[in-house]
């Protein structure tokens, strides 16, 4: 397969799809692309087995749990811009909501507009959690209520909304350009994974050290400091 730039694919779906539907589709696809990325990454580390997630309450249980709040409320803002109206007072915004106005293929529309009504209704609690939580502070949560009272819904609804648009995206770039795109990615050289490992190593070496101290057997190096 081989290797396009983000320009060279936006000129592509461009001619396939017109001067119109052409370019926000290559935008939301880079969106979801990277929607895709990114929940990858927080599944490898706080979704995929026990050992991780107490590797990590090992090492920096506060900023891991940091990591964990952000990542997650990120997620949820990411999927509500994606899917919010397509006007928002005098702002146009780029959104899946656009979409239907922007076919003209009667078959792909129909195929479309049910997967379009799924992804609003899988994403509605996206909204509420960033318009009560996340990009704004509810009073009426803040003062009298707990943030348990907002459904933040779950690692399953989350994939289930990333698959409705990946979805979305593939049947129109299947019956436009008899292609398709694979959003899932597998990981990759540079991302959680390789974290976890370092952090293994570090633990490991972190306790051999620790019980030559205890066993007054430390080396210099031991006992060195050290300037992180």
């Amino acid at each position: 397969m081989s290797y396009q730039t983000a320009a060279q694919a936006k000129e592509k779906y461009t001619a396939k799809m017109g001067d119109k539907l052409g370019p926000q589709f290559h935008e939301l696809r880079q969106e979801v692309i990277y929607l895709n990325r990114k929940w990858m990454e927080y599944i490898t580390l706080f979704g995929t087995k026990p050992t991780r997630v107490q590797l990590m309450n090992a090492t920096a249980p506060v900023f891991f749990r940091t990591v964990q709040d952000v990542f997650y409320d990120d997620m949820l803002l990411h999927i509500a811009r994606l899917t919010d109206p397509s006007q928002m007072g005098k702002f146009s915004n780029l959104t899946f909501q656009n979409l239907s106005d922007l076919i003209n293929d009667e078959k792909l529309k129909a195929k479309v507009d049910p997967l379009l009504k799924s992804a609003l209704e899988q994403s509605e609690f996206c909204r509420d959690w960033r318009n009560k939580l996340v990009a704004h502070r509810d009073l009426d949560v803040a003062i009298n209520g707990t943030a348990d009272q907002i459904n933040g819904g779950t690692r399953e609804q989350v994939n289930k909304i990333i698959a409705t648009l990946s979805e979305i995206l593939n049947a129109i770039e299947l019956h436009l350009t008899e292609g398709s795109t694979h959003y899932t990615f597998d990981g990759h050289t540079g991302g959680a994974k390789d974290l976890l490992f370092f952090l293994d190593d570090g633990k490991r070496r972190h306790d051999e050290r620790r019980a030559r101290i205890v066993s007054n057997k430390a080396t210099p190096d031991d006992l060195a400091a050290r300037d992180v």
